[in-house]
Parts: structure tokens; C-alpha cells; sequence
């Protein structure tokens, strides 16, 4: 993918906002322009994208067949959204961490959260900064 300027992806962006014109067009509610680049990978060099399987994440909206933008230079903290694999299993989950203790945690009341201890095997992938979900 070439960092040219003129061969921008740039696309319209529309506001909501209500006009006070008699007859608005479209153009009236033109906000400006985004690009998807710049606005979804911002560190390119550290993201990637990971397809959603499974039911773990839908008490936030996060469903199967969803695209997680993930950035693994983004330091670990508690409360993130976090892509981990976690004995030889790629897991998305919640991290938290209280008095010492480490859990990973899913994000629907049908399971229950996980403590992690010095006998998993653990790899911190990268923090989940985006979702990509088709309505």
C-alpha cells in the first residue's frame, strides 16, 4: 500500500446534526474527510486483525464474525480488551488485575472469568483498540 498523498483514501464524512436550510442536500451535513488508515492504524507497523469466533464477547457487542483491530505495542492494562494465547489457545478476553491476582474474563454471564497463575502459559498479543461489525 503506497503513503502517496494524491492517491488518498480519504472518504466524506456526514454529521447528523440538524440543518436549519429549508431543503438540505446531502452536502450540507458534509463534515469533512476520513481516511480509514490513518483513523484505524495509527501504528501500523504494530496492528493486525483478528476474526471473532465464538459467543465470549457478546455482553458488549462484540459478536462472532466481527473484525478486532489489535495493536501490540500498546502497553497492558487493566480493564483492556486484550488478544492473548493462552495455553496454545488464541483467546480474546477482558484483563484484569486486582491484589495481585491476574484474570482474564469474558464479556457474557454464561461464563466464568479465568485467574491466571504461573502454571498457564501465557503470551500477551496486543490490545483490541477497533472493532470492525457489520449491522
Amino acid at each position: 500500500m503506497s503513503n502517496n498523498k494524491n492517491n488518498s483514501s480519504k472518504l466524506p464524512i456526514y454529521s447528523s446534526k440538524l440543518s436549519t436550510k429549508k431543503n438540505p442536500s446531502v452536502q450540507d451535513f458534509l463534515e469533512g474527510h476520513l481516511d480509514l488508515n490513518e483513523h484505524l492504524l495509527k501504528n501500523s507497523s504494530s496492528i493486525f486483525f483478528l476474526r471473532v469466533t465464538g459467543d465470549l464477547l457478546v455482553d458488549i457487542g462484540i459478536y462472532p464474525d466481527d473484525i478486532l483491530v489489535v495493536d501490540s505495542s500498546i502497553e497492558l492494562q487493566s480493564e483492556k480488551i486484550i488478544v492473548v494465547i493462552l495455553d496454545g489457545r488464541l483467546a480474546v478476553r477482558r484483563y484484569f488485575s486486582k491484589k495481585g491476582k491476574f484474570y482474564l474474563c469474558s464479556e457474557n454471564t454464561a461464563y466464568l472469568p479465568l485467574e491466571i497463575d504461573d502454571k498457564d502459559s501465557l503470551h500477551i498479543c496486543g490490545i483490541v483498540t477497533n472493532i470492525i461489525h457489520g449491522i
